[in-house]
């Protein structure tokens, strides 16, 4: 193999990261839209706590719960739907959020509804999951604030482990804004970016 051919070659697999990387970018409402429907879902359940209609928290739950997943599942076709070729990594970074979408369904929603533990400590059991699928998906497509979004994911776990019940729900909010939504927002700008220099 000569020289010519070894740079072709490295300008394919370049080709290829970048065109992967826009994908990704372009799956950004995935996260913002899921996100705003979640932090409803919380404030909700947190009022309902306040007005100490707890018979409401779970069915909240399951609805919540369903739409979000209805909804990130149409986004997610959507976008797999304009791509003319998906790339192994964007069939990888699918798994990944697949395989945390069921972590959590059965930790945060399953295990709750038949009394494993309190519902109040939903956020401590998935943001850890949630924190590992966003590094996971920053390793992939190299973007290094995906990856700073999932330790945050991490820390904010943490903390809610250290703190009163009460002030968790600042934390959720928090972190699903900071760490979910705004990544997301970061990722559809990039891709509107990306698009806006192809056209040109």
């Amino acid at each position: 193999m000569n020289a010519n051919q070894i740079q072709q070659d490295i300008t394919i697999i370049k080709d290829m990261i970048a065109k992967t990387r826009r994908a990704t970018a372009q799956s950004g409402l995935i996260f913002v839209i899921p996100g705003i429907l979640l932090i409803v879902m919380v404030t909700a359940i947190k009022i309902f706590e306040y007005m100490r209609l707890s018979q409401l928290v779970i069915p909240t739950l399951i609805i919540s719960i369903t739409v979000v997943g209805i909804v990130s599942f149409i986004i997610g076709i959507t976008v797999t739907g304009k791509q003319k070729v998906v790339t192994y990594a964007n069939h990888i970074f699918g798994q990944i959020w697949i395989a945390c979408g069921i972590c959590c369904i059965i930790t945060g929603f399953l295990f709750p509804i038949f009394k494993m533990y309190n519902w109040n400590l939903i956020a401590l059991v998935c943001w850890p999951v949630i924190g590992i699928g966003f590094y996971l998906t920053g390793v992939i497509f190299e973007i290094k604030f995906v990856k700073w979004a999932g330790i945050v994911w991490w820390f904010a776990a943490l903390v809610m482990a250290f703190i009163p019940g009460q002030f968790r729900f600042i934390v959720v909010i928090l972190t699903i804004f900071f760490a979910y939504i705004l990544p997301g927002l970061i990722l559809n700008r990039k891709y509107k970016m990306w698009s806006q220099k192809n056209e040109a």
